[in-house]
């Protein structure tokens, strides 16, 4: 359900109950809400567009469990950018994936970390080339890591593995294109 507090209207239902709609993450685009989560009936990315006063909604990945611990982004050619979790199957695969659609409306994922098998906590930010920075908790080793696309490769970093941290991350660039990256210390309570 999405709700504009500021002209006070009713929240209105954007898909179909029934498990559809938990790890939401909201983006604007023209001022219109662009929701993506994850359809639990299916293990679905969905992803829901607001136009007018039509609802658009589609399926970005349906490979395997995927689509729980959502953030999205708007690139500047307008299009959404989501990173997300793919869920192991059998204790195998998994980890930190990333999606985006191009200007025709085709979807591309790529798996960027299956060694953490369970990346939670998601948090997108791109910089003003639209080089997508994810900050996430790797809860296999309770470590924050970090991704980053470079030079068409994917790099990614653990920036803190002291104890179990990285739960609940949030990312953001400075003007330099720098990461800073918030995040919670359930060992230490901080």
């Amino acid at each position: 359900k999405v709700e504009d507090a500021h002209l006070l209207r009713l929240p209105e239902t954007v898909d179909a109950p029934d498990c559809k709609g938990s790890y939401t993450s909201l983006a604007l685009k023209n001022n219109n809400p662009v929701i993506a989560y994850y359809d639990c009936t299916n293990a679905n990315l969905r992803l829901a567009e607001k136009v007018g006063a039509l609802w658009t909604i589609s399926d970005v990945d349906t490979v395997g469990d995927v689509g729980e611990q959502t953030s999205v982004r708007i690139a500047a050619d307008g299009q959404p950018r989501i990173s997300y979790q793919h869920q192991p199957v059998n204790g195998f695969g998994g980890g930190l994936k990333y999606a985006w659609r191009s200007s025709g409306g085709q979807w591309t994922t790529a798996g960027i970390d299956t060694a953490a098998h369970y990346a939670f906590f998601t948090s997108l930010r791109l910089d003003n080339q639209d080089v997508p920075h994810i900050a996430y908790q790797d809860i296999t080793n309770a470590d924050l890591k970090f991704a980053v696309k470079q030079d068409g490769q994917w790099v990614t970093e653990t920036v803190d593995a002291r104890g179990d941290v990285g739960e609940y991350t949030s990312i953001q660039l400075d003007a330099a294109g720098n990461a800073h990256i918030s995040y919670y210390d359930l060992q230490n309570g901080a």
